[in-house]
């Protein structure tokens, strides 16, 4: 009975210090492709012709503009609810 014990109690441990990590990883990020045609200001950063992807953590209030996989600017955004999904992004 002893080892079952054990046994039990190492799972439980093991789960207990692992929910962190399951609620951390819930946070759902949003992201879309962004390829001006032309240059453009968003906030405070010109982005010239080129691509790039747009990124934003569900329940946050930022969205990081990223080239070649580097965060080159990061400006304030709100959330939408839609009714329904979009047929495209905006």
């Amino acid at each position: 009975m002893k080892l079952h014990a054990r046994h039990f109690l190492g799972v439980l441990i093991v789960v207990a210090l692992s929910m962190p990590l399951w609620a951390h990883s819930s946070v759902r990020t949003d992201s879309t492709p962004y390829d001006p045609m032309s240059a453009v200001m968003v906030g405070k950063t010109s982005l010239q012709p080129g691509h790039y992807r747009l990124k934003a953590k569900e329940g946050q209030s930022q969205l990081n503009i990223l080239h070649d996989g580097k965060v080159i600017a990061t400006v304030p955004c709100h959330w939408v609810q839609l009714p329904s999904k979009a047929s495209n992004s905006e």
